[in-house]
């Protein structure tokens, strides 16, 4: 069955939409592309499948005006469970609230909040003013790293920020009351039921969250080889490269490219360095292609910054990501002349190979590109992209994996690389570990040379 295509007068939902990419369509066996996303989503969604069907607590004799599902990280290596919060209802602001103490005892708490994943470059949230509210224990650095929040994430990794027992809740501001975002942490509101959809965000939240390039003792030890786009301006022999970065880079708080994401290689790209004055034309056009807005239904004639605001797209689809032409286009943050090389990191923490780059570069612009151009043809104002979900559904793991055979073919004769390399998706623990056992001796070379992290600044 063909995924249901959008209609002259839709307007998608996120629930429409899969939980690990912005693809709609029906949960059919035979959609290659949602097996795929499955999978993905598999490991975390096994561990909370029994804790989701515990039933809700009846109200009935109790001070409680309802019970909302959480999702709780208890301390240590213990695994997370979905929990029934007893909810209290504020008479007079009509808000609701929740003994916090019962989860985090004496000491206080900390909370943070996100409506966006940039894993998968889109807002997350369903109703206007919804967030994810991430409380954990203050004062928590000399408690012990909370072991199952990062084995959670898709790279086994997070700041050493989460520590001791958080809890994740999904909270709707009274719209009457938020005026604006900014008012979403002090106005009135509801707890909704934490669902898979909230548990996917969750995790992808704290893969990234606090790695803004700062010191990190849980991360600054580690090494990841990343991928270079080079701008055509400033390489000599080669469009890709690659560099090691330590787990504080900003990259892993990056925004991630969408068409990465659909293939199952999720990838976040950030500029290497900036390039704020001179007159020469650094505009990158391989990032730009990596960095096309998937997620819109429509195109359009937005011309104002990305984040202000024109919301007929995809619900809530107003961020950095969404192209300054909507659908099939880049924002505007990429599409500068001072943008330079970038780096490309995988969000899953594997090694990112200069060969896998090249061969994903080379796909998205001689394969993805011609599609999408195709599916605005001819469009114009605020048009609704028909053939969008046609076209989402053509780029996949399969398609990729045909083109990069073709590449390896092509290339092995001249390359012993092709011919000795895996596919990004066949990455063995053995090859994985002999990029890893030369990073250190690279990072130090890099440092030597002046080349530094974000979290030297």
């Amino acid at each position: 069955m063909a995924p249901a295509a959008a209609t002259a007068d839709s307007i998608m939902t996120l629930e429409e939409t899969c939980i690990m990419c912005p693809r709609r369509g029906p949960n059919d066996a035979q959609n290659v592309w949602m097996r795929d996303c499955q999978r993905l989503d598999w490991k975390n969604h096994k561990i909370l499948c029994a804790s989701f069907s515990e039933a809700r607590p009846s109200t009935a004799g109790v001070d409680v005006h309802a019970h909302r599902r959480a999702l709780f990280f208890p301390d240590g290596d213990q695994p997370p469970r979905f929990t029934w919060l007893a909810v209290s209802k504020n008479p007079q602001t009509a808000g609701e609230s929740f003994n916090k103490e019962a989860y985090f005892r004496r000491g206080g708490h900390d909370s943070a909040s996100t409506n966006h994943n940039s894993i998968q470059a889109r807002d997350i949230h369903r109703e206007q003013y919804e967030t994810l509210w991430f409380t954990s224990k203050r004062y928590a650095a000399n408690q012990a790293p909370n072991v199952a929040v990062r084995s959670f994430t898709r790279a086994g990794a997070c700041a050493q920020h989460f520590r001791g027992p958080i809890l994740v809740t999904r909270w709707v501001a009274s719209q009457h009351r938020a005026i604006d975002v900014r008012d979403v942490r002090t106005a009135p509101g509801e707890y909704r039921d934490i669902d898979m959809r909230d548990v996917r965000k969750a995790a992808d939240y704290l893969s990234s969250a606090y790695r803004r390039g700062g010191q990190d003792p849980d991360l600054d030890s580690v090494r990841v080889p990343v991928g270079i786009v080079v701008c055509p301006r400033t390489f000599v022999r080669s469009p890709v490269g690659y560099f090691i970065v330590n787990g504080c880079d900003s990259i892993f708080q990056a925004e991630g490219s969408g068409l990465a994401n659909l293939l199952g290689l999720p990838m976040t790209v950030r500029p290497w360095y900036a390039h704020p004055t001179g007159s020469e034309d650094l505009r990158n056009q391989t990032a730009m292609l990596l960095m096309r807005d998937i997620t819109s239904v429509k195109v359009s004639t937005r011309t104002s910054t990305p984040g202000s605001g024109d919301g007929d797209f995809l619900r809530g689809m107003e961020g950095s990501y969404c192209g300054e032409q909507g659908f099939a286009s880049t924002p505007q943050t990429w599409t500068g002349n001072k943008i330079g090389d970038v780096l490309v990191a995988r969000a899953d923490g594997l090694p990112l190979l200069s060969l896998h780059l090249e061969a994903l570069c080379l796909y998205v612009s001689t394969k993805v590109e011609p599609r999408l151009a195709q599916a605005v043809s001819g469009l114009t104002g605020r048009a609704v992209v028909l053939s969008r979900e046609q076209v989402l559904g053509t780029i996949t793991k399969a398609d990729f994996l045909a083109f990069f055979e073709e590449l390896r073919a092509q290339r092995a004769p001249t390359d012993p690389r092709w011919r000795l390399f895996p596919t990004p998706y066949s990455m063995t623990r053995e090859f994985i570990e002999s990029p890893r056992a030369t990073a250190e001796e690279m990072y130090n070379d890099q440092r030597t040379m002046g080349h530094l992290q974000t979290s030297d600044d």
